[in-house]
């Protein structure tokens, strides 16, 4: 404690900042479901079938990368092949597609099929999926009448919660993970 010392941070006294829930402890919502179990009973579905799964761009968003132009709606596939694994002989690499959740109410079929038939535009008759997970936010929700305060939070590891409210006239509030599925995906040309 003389001077010019120097007090150097024990390690076990950094602290960093919080990482996100998922990384840790915390478990999968509702809305994720991964797919290789998602594929275990079917791997190629037809554009109706997609059509129908798809939200349609309420609650998503798909961004695709094209290495090729759309093609004429009678030059696209009818049957769209989804692969995990690499499909052989080696295909035709046309685009990748990133599809994600951008509403609460959106499952992993929906962002599937939406990739899906981003491929199906591009000529591609088969999609690779690459990568996949949800992106978790935390959300909270408050309403009042007259002077009122509410409030929410939930750590990073979910081992605690709390929500708060109070004031004068009505006052509720309301705190949770939401989950967003999302899917990044090869489209290709397997022949």
């Amino acid at each position: 404690e003389g001077h010019g010392y120097r007090g150097y941070a024990n390690p076990a006294e950094v602290h960093y900042p919080g990482t996100p829930g998922y990384f840790g402890n915390a478990t999968r919502g509702a809305s994720f479901e991964d797919a290789k179990t998602i594929l275990k009973y079917k791997k190629s579905f037809g554009t109706d079938e997609l059509k129908k799964m798809a939200k349609s761009g309420f609650g998503s968003k798909v961004i695709v990368t094209p290495l090729v132009d759309k093609v004429a709606e009678d030059k696209r596939a009818d049957v769209i092949s989804i692969y995990i694994t690499d499909p052989t002989p080696k295909p035709e690499l046309l685009g990748y597609v990133t599809a994600k959740a951008t509403g609460n109410n959106v499952v992993s079929m929906d962002i599937l099929a939406e990739a899906a038939l981003a491929a199906r535009e591009l000529g591609g008759n088969a999609i690779q999926v690459s990568g996949e997970g949800v992106e978790r936010s935390l959300q909270s929700f408050g309403w009042g009448i007259g002077l009122a305060y509410t409030g929410a939070h939930i750590n990073n590891d979910e081992t605690s919660s709390s929500v708060a409210a109070g004031g004068t006239g009505i006052a509720g509030g309301s705190a949770g993970y939401h989950d967003r599925p999302w899917v990044q995906i090869f489209i290709l040309n397997v022949k």
